[in-house]
C-alpha cells in the first residue's frame, strides 16, 4: 500500500519548462513527484516542443503556450537572444491566456502556483499579475537535499523561505474556519486563505529543493 500523503487540499501547480529535452525531462520527473504527493499538476510546454511528446504516454496533464516560433521553435530564430526576447513577449501573453482559461474552467481547480524554469524569469511577473505563488525551479541549484547535506540545506531553505515571507508558516498552523456569516468569520476566513497560499508556497519550495528520491519521505 502506498504511503498516505499529507497534502490533502488538492493544490494545482503549473510547471513551466524551457523547451529543450535537457530541461523538460527533470521538470517532467519533478511534476510526477508532485502528483504523487497529491498535487494536481499541469506541465506547460511550447507548441513546437509538444510535437515531440507522446501525450498518451504521460501521466501529467499537458498544456501549451507559444514561444513566437510555433512552426519550429528556436531553430527558426536568428539567435538565442532573439529567441528569448520573442519568447518573453509572446510567452507572457499566452501564459496569461492559459491561466485565464484554467481559472474559468468548470473543473473547480484553479491554479495556485507556477513553478518555472530559471531561463524564463518573466513567468514570475505573470504569476504576480494573477496573485499566484511563483517559484523558480532551480532556486536551490547545487544544494538540493540529498540526505547528506542537511545542515547547509537547512540554512539555505530558511533563507529562501524568509525571502518569500513565508518562513513563519512552518510553525504557525491554521485550520479552515467552519461555515458562518458573521464579520468575525469573514476575518478568520481571510486570514486562513492568506495562510493557505503561503503554506502552498512552502510545500512547493521545499519539494523543489529535494532530490526526487527523497520527495516521497517529505511530511
Amino acid at each position: 500500500m502506498e504511503k498516505e500523503t499529507n497534502i490533502a487540499y488538492n493544490a494545482h501547480c503549473l510547471v513551466l519548462s524551457y523547451p529543450t529535452q535537457g530541461h523538460l525531462n527533470p521538470m517532467h520527473e519533478f511534476s510526477k513527484c508532485l502528483k504523487h504527493k497529491g498535487v494536481k499538476v499541469t506541465l506547460v510546454i511550447t507548441r513546437p516542443m509538444s510535437k515531440t511528446i507522446h501525450k498518451e504516454a504521460s501521466s501529467i496533464a499537458l498544456e501549451t503556450i507559444s514561444d513566437g516560433f510555433d512552426e519550429g521553435g528556436i531553430a527558426h530564430a536568428e539567435s538565442i537572444q532573439a529567441y528569448l526576447e520573442r519568447f518573453w513577449q509572446v510567452g507572457s501573453q499566452t501564459l496569461a491566456e492559459l491561466l485565464e482559461k484554467l481559472s474559468s474552467s468548470s473543473s473547480g481547480n484553479p491554479v495556485d502556483c507556477i513553478v518555472y524554469d530559471a531561463f524564463l524569469p518573466w513567468a514570475l511577473d505573470v504569476a504576480k499579475k494573477f496573485g499566484l505563488v511563483g517559484i523558480v525551479a532551480d532556486l536551490n541549484n547545487g544544494e538540493k537535499l540529498d540526505g547528506e547535506n542537511y545542515n547547509i540545506w537547512h540554512r539555505k531553505i530558511q533563507y529562501v523561505l524568509n525571502e518569500q515571507e513565508v518562513l513563519e508558516t512552518l510553525t504557525h498552523l491554521l485550520s479552515k474556519p467552519d461555515e458562518g456569516g458573521t464579520e468575525q468569520h469573514q476575518c478568520d476566513l481571510a486570514a486562513y486563505e492568506s495562510w493557505h497560499k503561503k503554506d502552498l508556497c512552502v510545500h512547493f519550495t521545499m519539494l523543489s529543493s529535494m532530490h526526487n528520491d527523497l520527495i516521497g519521505e517529505f511530511e
